[in-house]
């Protein structure tokens, strides 16, 4: 392969990874903004979102989940979050 060759390849080279990296930072910025929205909500609810819905959120962040994925699992760490907070209550105001 002569210089001209290689050069030309190498150029193909760092363009393909220019498009990846610029794939990655838009789907970076886009679960950002996902993120950004969800907390938004769930604050416009007069709530704050609790422990096990913020772990899911940082999967969700950190590209270790999907968007779809991220609902199922946001669910069910609502639930979970929301079930602490009720017991905790009960426990500190007992009915009697």
């Amino acid at each position: 392969m002569d210089n001209l060759q290689k050069s030309d390849r190498q150029s193909s080279d760092k363009s393909s990874l220019d498009n990846q990296q610029s794939m990655a930072d838009k789907k970076e910025s886009e679960r950002e903004h996902n993120i950004k929205q969800a907390l938004a909500i769930v604050r416009l609810e007069g709530q704050e979102p609790g422990p096990n819905a913020l772990a899911v959120l940082e999967k969700y962040r950190d590209g270790n989940i999907t968007h779809d994925k991220l609902e199922i699992l946001l669910r069910e760490a609502a639930l979970k979050d929301l079930t602490a907070q009720h017991d905790d209550l009960n426990r500190r105001f007992p009915t009697k």
